[in-house]
């Protein structure tokens, strides 16, 4: 992420529009920096046959990436609102 679409290659973290849609079951999203394990806690929750959004700030790992984890099978759309450079 760092580096493209906009942003600067030195951020640190991202702000993003988390979007889950077309979702099989209940169930919810992880965004973690991608040199670091999932972590334990969601930045989105969703119900089953929704849609649902949620703005998130989250840092990226040291090469400037994001990973998105879902735990049921959803479409996702992250959007890029800002970021952060420390």
């Amino acid at each position: 992420m760092a580096g493209s679409r906009g942003v600067p290659a030195g951020a640190t973290s991202a702000v993003v529009n988390l979007t889950a849609t077309a979702t099989s079951a209940a169930g919810y999203v992880a965004a973690y920096p991608c040199d670091q394990a999932r972590p334990s806690v969601s930045n989105l929750n969703f119900d089953g046959g929704t849609s649902a959004a949620n703005l998130a700030s989250v840092r990226l790992s040291a090469t400037g990436t994001l990973c998105l984890s879902a735990n049921v099978g959803t479409h996702l759309v992250a959007d890029i609102a800002g970021w952060y450079t420390n």
